[in-house]
């Protein structure tokens, strides 16, 4: 079982690399409770998050040799970002035209990318 700091760390690098690959705006948050968060900021500010749960990447990457355990991570990642599946993600009522545009795009982009990854 991969550990939790290297669990963070991989899911932090998938992110960089998507973030630089679709020239999108990210970055790391954290909340009160210490829980890390990946952040995409939409032009007028709405956000997209993905929490890292360190629980569930563990689980998705025990058993599997190196490579396997990474395509799971990525495909975690990637596809929590398309969904947001947060409490932090801005409400699509809260959103502005222009925004709600933005991450509907994104979320066709993260799926393009996605595929466009290397399979185990």
């Amino acid at each position: 079982m991969w550990s939790k700091r290297r669990c963070t760390e991989e899911a932090i690098k998938i992110f960089e690399v998507a973030c630089q690959e679709l020239d999108l705006n990210g970055s790391l948050a954290h909340d009160d409770e210490g829980k890390e968060y990946l952040v995409i900021t939409a032009p007028d500010g709405a956000i997209r998050t993905y929490y890292i749960d360190l629980l569930i990447l563990q689980h998705i990457t025990d058993g599997w040799d190196r490579k396997r355990a990474l395509w799971e991570l990525r495909q975690d990642v990637i596809m929590g970002l398309e969904m947001g599946y947060d409490k932090f993600c801005t409400s699509p009522l809260d959103q502005s035209e222009r925004d709600h545009d933005y991450l509907s795009k994104l979320a066709m982009r993260l799926l393009e990318f996605c595929n466009q990854l290397p399979t185990y």
